[in-house]
């Protein structure tokens, strides 16, 4: 028979194949059902069991009618062949299909009589390991409705008895999928601490027991929780690691949950450019995936039904009966199928028209406000590089020192800040809160209140209480609603080779000559601004240091950059490997290592080359080094 490779016309056969299918079952002749009944109860529950298959992928396509149908079909049987754990599984599918109706009252009932069935069977057996871990998944999904209706603490109850159960059991694929829904009920608490220990804890079962899809899953869930943390730059990681399985294994629906927390964590970041294309992803991907579903899902059934047809057709072997009769009803179905099926593409092809219409003078203005916005952001630009201190004013007076300074964005949260009162000199490594615009924004007054600063007091611990307060005021965090602030480290250069340095979370590094190691001088783990107390007072360091002997200041975005062989961040200890490395050459041929260093760190190539597997700048770069001449 000559085959067509019309995609409308294959799916109209499929579908016929589902109606033709029904339709034949239903009509079967008296006389094949009486020699059905005849069949040893093996074949009997093996029927029994596909029609509770065929419930749940009903349930699944949101036929719920059907699906009862199937389901009360199947606890006909299996009650009357006294099977209580496949009772007892009928009564939690069909509470799990009142879930999916949101009738969570229906549902809950239908899981407690499927509990009160299996404690009834482990009164008996309690070695019956099936019905225990079938009574944990029931328990599990009362939990589920729990969570559903924000009632966590019964939530974390019913999955803490399922988890108990599991774990007894030693079945690692339920453990790790309830304490994956422990970390979600935590994460939904704000309790993060809690919901990562368990997010991880299943994290590692996964990979124990090989499971890819689970895993990435997990690691979905797991950014989520550090994007709610803004512990963006993590986040990140987990969503490019569960990303790279993603692509091994592939599933949409995973791929299209990454794509929709990427776009919130961006935002989240500032970048509001990476987040409004990646939820532009994550709206093409679900419009997708629907289409799929439903091409699959008849797929699916017609293949189920035609084999469920084949196994009628050998039971009921030579009955014949009715055949003629059928013929007037399969021409009518034919003709009613492809009639609907037509006018369903048909209506279809005009709604994805006219989306697409939508979508092109969307993406038109789209362009436009970019556009507009990308100008606002270069004029920023322009105003930030005028408020930073000209090079040439620092290399005046520090003639072999260097700034390494590559902003992630147009314009940048990391500054660099120089002054010179009488015969000293003031400079600092700066970093406020964000990147982008907001940290444009935020380190434009930061650097006006160093500015301020400076004329009141020449104490680099004085300095940074009095910005402190500057900001506080200026941003009115009297009741510490908002967290917007700064990690500064800063350094007063005497004449005599006397330092005096002060710190908000940003430490000093200082390479003595001929030095093994670097000495660093810690700072005062608070920030400037944000949570921090009025009357902070900030530690004051003071070191002598002879000539040639550097100290460097930094913001944190060096070593949190991700990149190398294995795609990991720097790290603070490579960080100080590379100046110890680097100490005895002039600051400028510094600067050139620092930067060829971090080049070839982010793209993935021999020769340092950029390429599309190359890794995004996640922050800002800012480095400083001075040599004592």
């Amino acid at each position: 028979m000559k085959t067509t490779s019309n995609p409308l016309l294959q799916r109209v056969i499929l579908c016929l194949g589902v109606v033709l299918t029904i339709w034949g079952c239903d009509n079967v002749p008296q006389k094949s059902v009486n020699k059905v009944s005849l069949i040893k109860d093996s074949t009997v529950i093996a029927k029994a069991n596909a029609k509770f298959e065929l419930g749940m992928k009903f349930d699944d396509q949101g036929k719920y009618a059907d699906a009862l149908k199937n389901y009360l079909e199947a606890l006909t049987v299996y009650e009357k062949l006294d099977e209580k754990n496949s009772v007892a599984r009928i009564y939690n599918a069909i509470g799990v299909l009142n879930v999916n109706q949101s009738n969570d009252k229906l549902a809950l009932g239908n899981f407690l009589k499927s509990i009160t069935i299996r404690e009834k069977i482990l009164e008996n057996n309690p070695n019956d390991t099936i019905c225990q871990k079938g009574r944990a998944s029931t328990i599990n999904n009362i939990g589920m409705i729990f969570d559903k209706q924000g009632n966590y603490k019964q939530a974390l109850n019913y999955f803490g008895d399922a988890l108990k159960i599991a774990e007894k059991l030693n079945n690692k694929k339920s453990v790790s999928l309830y304490c994956n829904n422990f970390g979600n009920v935590y994460r939904k608490l704000g309790d993060y601490r809690n919901s990562l220990f368990y997010l991880i804890k299943g994290l590692k079962i996964k990979r124990e027991i090989g499971d890819k899809i689970g895993e990435a899953r997990v690691l979905v869930n797991i950014g989520a929780v550090q994007s709610d943390k803004h512990k963006f730059v993590d986040a990140l990681s987990n969503f490019e690691e569960s990303f790279k399985i993603i692509k091994q294994i592939g599933d949409k629906n995973l791929e299209t949950e990454i794509y929709f927390n990427l776009a919130r964590t961006y935002a989240g970041i500032g970048n509001y450019v990476k987040a409004f294309e990646y939820h532009q992803k994550y709206s093409e991907f679900k419009e997708s995936i629907v289409n799929e579903e439903s091409t699959l899902q008849f797929a699916e059934m017609a293949t189920k039904y035609e084999t469920e047809k084949k196994q009628a057709q050998i039971e009921i072997q030579g009955i014949k009966l009715g055949q003629q009769k059928f013929v007037i009803f399969i021409i009518a179905g034919i003709v009613v199928v492809v009639i609907f099926f037509a006018f369903w593409f048909f209506r279809t092809s005009q709604k994805e028209r006219k989306a697409k219409r939508i979508i092109s003078a969307q993406k038109v203005e789209v362009e436009k406000q970019k556009k507009e916005i990308t100008d606002s952001i270069n004029y920023s630009k322009r105003i930030q590089q005028a408020m930073l201190p000209k090079l040439e004013d620092i290399k005046s007076d520090l003639p072999e020192s260097f700034v390494f300074y590559q902003p992630k964005d147009i314009v940048s949260g990391d500054f660099y800040w120089f002054q010179k009162v009488g015969d000293d000199v003031f400079i600092a490594a700066a970093d406020c809160t964000g990147h982008g615009v907001p940290g444009a924004f935020t380190s434009a007054l930061c650097s006006t209140a160093l500015d301020e600063a400076v004329r009141v007091t020449q104490n680099p611990a004085e300095i940074l209480e009095f910005v402190n307060r500057w900001i506080k005021r200026t941003l009115k965090q009297t009741g510490g609603e908002t967290r917007d602030g700064m990690d500064i480290a800063l350094v007063k250069i005497t004449r005599s080779n006397i330092i005096q340095y002060a710190g908000a979370n940003r430490p000093l590094y200082i390479l003595r000559n001929n030095a093994k190691e670097v000495e660093e001088i810690k700072a005062d783990k608070t920030a400037i601004g944000g949570f921090t107390e009025d009357d902070y007072r900030f530690t004051s360091h003071v070191r002598t240091l002879e000539s040639g002997e550097n100290f460097y200041i930094s913001s944190d975005g060096f070593a949190d950059q991700f990149g190398g062989p294995k795609g990991k961040k720097v790290t603070t200890k490579q960080f100080k490997e590379k100046l110890l490395s680097i100490q005895a050459l002039p600051m400028e041929k510094q600067n050139e290592e620092l930067e060829d260093f971090m080049r070839k760190w982010r793209w993935k190539s021999e020769g340092g080359e950029h390429n599309k597997d190359s890794h995004e700048q996640v922050d800002d770069f800012l480095v400083i080094g001075v040599k004592m001449v």
